[in-house]
């Protein structure tokens, strides 16, 4: 029913030729539907069932703007303002305003896909990785430095 709704007032708007409305996609379509879009709409109905999931990392890494539902997957990588637009779940013009934003400010919309580009590169497994080496090295070199300086009670690995 709300897909509906949504197309509803989509035609409505006289904007029926400038959206595609897929609804779930099998895998091996995703890549010809990311590149083919201006911007992402994730419009989650629901959304305390959505876990965290590989799509907002896939869109980003596609260099699109996404608009999305508040408390949908991954908060902390869809940050409104920054790497997305968020609207209030089932506010459809809320969500045509977000999409019109980006449509009609072009600083915007290339702020977005930077905004969430780099988020998606400082948090990236590699960079990731590293910063947990870095803090176990600083924790080796902590007990380290504390066992030689009590060396009759020597702090023992749990």
């Amino acid at each position: 029913k709300y897909m509906v709704d949504c197309m509803k007032h989509i035609i409505k708007l006289g904007l029926k030729d400038d959206f595609i409305i897929t609804g779930y996609l099998p895998e091996d379509k995703l890549p010809t539907y990311y590149a083919a879009a201006d911007i992402f709409v994730l419009n989650y109905m629901n959304s305390g069932y959505i876990s965290a999931s590989g799509c907002s990392a896939k869109l980003v890494a596609a260099r699109r703007p996404i608009v999305t539902t508040h408390g949908t997957f991954r908060n902390e990588e869809l940050i409104d303002g920054k790497t997305c637009l968020k609207v209030k779940e089932g506010d459809m013009d809320e969500m045509l305003t977000a999409i019109e934003k980006l449509v009609r400010d072009r600083k915007l919309y290339d702020d977005i896909v930077e905004g969430a580009y780099e988020y998606a590169q400082t948090n990236s497994w590699k960079n990731v990785a590293k910063q947990h080496e870095t803090l176990y090295r600083r924790c080796y070199h902590e007990r380290s430095r504390l066992n030689e300086g009590n060396s009759s009670k020597r702090i023992q690995p749990s």
